[in-house]
């Protein structure tokens, strides 16, 4: 995983999602309701920075009796977890995480796809079997643009 700073772009191979955040991120520091929004991006990019790039892949990946191997069980996580799905016909907006802008490339599009919705959104970026690749460009003030093209 990759934060961006000074915006709250995280890109993730997929997407995170509240069970996981709460589950593998927080792990027992939520005794009542779970975390649904981030409030602080410093503070949420030191913590998944520990829990995507320090943790072992194995002690989670399959961890939970729930792990889906196609990815739709949002406990899957930012490795695996397609949180817009064929299966469903959908996008599994509820359990997104929020408060941040995630950049997913796990799921294929045929086309740059963004998804906003209440202080979530998801970008899934994956056009590449389409000839094309998504650019980010992101301005001193924070602000992202971003842009379709196709590849030569």
């Amino acid at each position: 995983g990759y934060t961006e700073p000074g915006t709250k772009l995280f890109f993730t191979h997929a997407t995170i999602s509240i069970p996981w955040y709460n589950l593998y991120v927080l792990k027992n520091e939520v005794k009542e309701a779970p975390i649904t929004t981030i409030d602080n991006s410093d503070e949420a990019r030191t913590r998944l920075a520990i829990a995507l790039n320090v943790t072992p892949i194995g002690s989670y990946k399959y961890a939970n009796a729930s792990w889906d191997f196609y990815g739709y069980d949002p406990i899957n996580g930012p490795l695996w977890w397609r949180c817009k799905n064929a299966y469903n016909a959908g996008l599994q907006h509820k359990d997104i995480l929020k408060g941040i802008f995630q950049v997913n490339g796990h799921t294929q599009t045929g086309n740059l796809e963004i998804w906003n919705g209440m202080d979530a959104s998801v970008a899934f970026v994956d056009i590449l079997g389409q000839n094309k690749y998504t650019e980010i460009l992101v301005e001193d003030d924070g602000s992202v643009e971003f842009e379709e093209k196709q590849i030569c």
